[in-house]
C-alpha cells in the first residue's frame, strides 16, 4: 500500500464542521477523481451538505482545487455518493438527497469528460 499524501483533503472549520463519506474513481490519465459531502453550518446528519469534487495526482499527491458539483438548497443534505467507470467509458455518480428526515431520493449523473462536467442529476427512485 502506498501513502498518496500526508495531508488532509479537507479542512474542518466552524463554517464547515464535517466532511462526509466519499467515493473515488481512477481517471484515464492515471489521476484519481474524488467526490465527498461537505457539511455546512452544522455537523449533524441532517445538516445542509453539498457534493464537492477534486482530482488527486498519484505522482506528487497534490489535490486540485475542489469545486461544488451539486448543491441542493431544497434538500436537508446530500450523501452516500458512489462513483463508477461505466461500460461506455463515461463516469457515473449515484447519490442520495435527503429531503426530510424520512424522505430520501436517489439521483444519477453522468460525466463524459472525466469529471469536468456532469449531467443534470436524474431522480432514480424514492425511498
Amino acid at each position: 500500500m502506498k501513502i498518496l499524501a500526508k495531508k488532509y483533503i479537507w479542512n474542518i472549520t466552524p463554517e464547515v464542521p464535517r466532511a462526509g463519506e466519499g467515493s473515488a474513481v481512477l481517471l484515464q490519465d492515471g489521476r484519481i477523481f474524488l467526490v465527498y459531502s461537505r457539511f455546512l453550518g452544522g455537523g449533524a446528519d441532517h445538516s445542509k451538505a453539498e457534493l464537492l469534487g477534486g482530482i488527486l495526482s498519484l505522482q506528487d499527491g497534490s489535490l486540485s482545487e475542489q469545486r461544488i458539483l451539486f448543491a441542493a438548497p431544497e434538500a436537508l443534505n446530500q450523501m452516500s455518493v458512489s462513483l463508477e467507470r461505466l461500460q461506455d467509458s463515461s463516469l457515473g455518480m449515484v447519490f442520495i438527497r435527503k429531503l426530510t428526515p424520512n424522505t430520501d431520493q436517489i439521483f444519477f449523473s453522468r460525466s463524459t469528460d472525466e469529471g469536468q462536467t456532469w449531467s443534470e442529476p436524474v431522480h432514480c427512485s424514492q425511498c
